[in-house]
């Protein structure tokens, strides 16, 4: 019962940090998009590092507030000190959304599809099963691991 509870209120605070990375996804989808139809393939880089910059530092203090609050609030649901919340792997997971924004701009959504393939399929479910044996903080792990490898290979 305390895992259910505990992947509730982890769900609710990953929302916090979750929705700013998407929507840097869609934005900088057409901004690059358009940018790059316009043969300015020079500003389209400008805005996806200023994106990757400015996404960055909201997650940072995003992820500061998630995990400051993370154990106050998730005593509002359930008595556990076990709850937890990888917000550090949203950091990653902003500058994934922000690369993947951009390959989808420039009209390559198979290579962003493939990332996305490699980080839930390839990477998180299996290293979740593997970790899962050190209960819920090895499923953490794994998705943490996941975010950094998103990163990794989004960069590449």
């Amino acid at each position: 019962m305390t895992a259910l509870a505990a992947y509730g209120v982890a769900g609710k605070l990953e929302l916090l940090l979750f929705y700013p990375a998407m929507s840097f996804q869609m934005v900088l989808t057409t901004i690059v998009g358009q940018c790059i139809g316009a043969g300015r393939r020079d500003r389209a880089w400008v805005y996806c590092k200023t994106a990757l910059l400015w996404g960055g530092g909201l997650l940072i203090i995003l992820s500061c507030g998630v995990v400051g609050l993370a154990h106050p609030l998730s005593e509002l649901f359930v008595d556990s000190k076990a709850v937890a919340v990888v917000s550090v792997g949203y950091l990653f997971n902003m500058e994934t959304n922000c690369f993947l924004g951009a390959v989808n701009g420039i009209g390559h959504p198979g290579r962003s599809m493939l990332c996305m393939v490699l980080y839930y399929l390839i990477i998180r479910i299996p290293l979740a099963c593997l970790l899962s044996s050190a209960g819920l903080n090895g499923i953490w792990a794994a998705v943490l691991c996941s975010h950094v490898a998103a990163v990794v290979t989004a960069c590449l």
